[in-house]
């Protein structure tokens, strides 16, 4: 099994002094593009960050990573099945590939796109008192957004002094 550390990907991208990372070990452990949901995004955090912009694999490297941050990217992003592990997750690896498409000075329309499906569903998802549990709040009777979650209530503490 190999192993990687994460780091935040945007660290050093603008570094000469940077190594490519991918030389021997990221292209050995991802031969192919990563899958879906969190830990696919945790691989692409891993590829984002390992490749030096300009270096050896960065143009081997850049197309694979485009092309899954562009399969993550919804176009209508529904309420149900509101998952915050892995929509925080894939949200964190659209962002980290939009700023890099920034960087570059083309920025990506349809990574942004989704960078939004995302945020605004989270957001519609959270609960009447802020909280999100692991799939969402459910809507009111009436349809609106911000009902409560139904398998956990929220826990206030007080402190009487």
């Amino acid at each position: 099994m190999a192993a990687f550390v994460l780091a935040l990907p945007t660290w050093g991208r603008a570094c000469s002094s940077m190594p490519d990372l991918t030389a021997a070990g990221l292209i050995a452990a991802l031969k192919t593009a990563p899958s879906g949901g969190r830990t696919g995004a945790f691989s692409g955090l891993a590829w984002l960050a390992a490749v030096k912009p300009g270096g050896a694999n960065d143009a081997a490297v850049q197309p694979k990573l485009q092309t899954f941050a562009r399969s993550l990217a919804p176009t209508n992003l529904t309420l149900t099945g509101c998952d915050p592990w892995n929509r925080g997750s894939v949200g964190v690896l659209l962002s980290e590939d939009y700023l890099r498409t920034v960087a570059d000075g083309s920025p990506d329309a349809t990574v942004r796109h989704g960078i939004h499906e995302y945020t605004v569903r989270l957001a519609k998802g959270q609960s009447q008192s802020g909280t999100i549990g692991h799939g969402g709040a459910a809507q009111h009777a009436d349809g609106s957004l911000h009902g409560s979650i139904s398998w956990y209530g929220s826990i206030i503490i007080t402190k009487n002094r």
